[in-house]
C-alpha cells in the first residue's frame, strides 16, 4: 500500500514515498466547493503537509505523537 511506510528507513526512501502520495492526491486538480444558499466558493489546496514519526528513523518530539495518531486516517 502506498500509505504503509513500515519498510522504509532511509530519508531519501521516505521522501520519495511522499512525494509518490502527494502526486497520487493530485490535488492541485480539485477545488473546495463551498455552497451556502445560491453563492458558491471554491477554494484551491496551495500547501500540503506530512507528518512522521518513525521510531528509529524520525522522531518528532513535538507534534503528532499521540496514541489515536498512531493509525492512519484518525482526525
Amino acid at each position: 500500500s502506498l500509505l504503509d511506510i513500515t519498510s522504509l528507513y532511509s530519508q531519501d526512501d521516505i521522501s520519495a514515498r511522499l512525494d509518490s502520495i502527494s502526486g497520487a492526491l493530485s490535488l492541485s486538480e480539485y477545488y473546495f466547493s463551498v455552497i451556502h444558499g445560491s453563492s458558491q466558493t471554491d477554494y484551491e489546496i496551495l500547501e500540503l503537509e506530512f507528518y512522521l514519526q518513525k521510531s528509529g528513523c524520525h522522531k518528532d518530539p513535538f507534534t503528532h505523537g499521540s496514541a489515536e495518531q498512531g493509525h492512519s486516517g484518525q482526525w
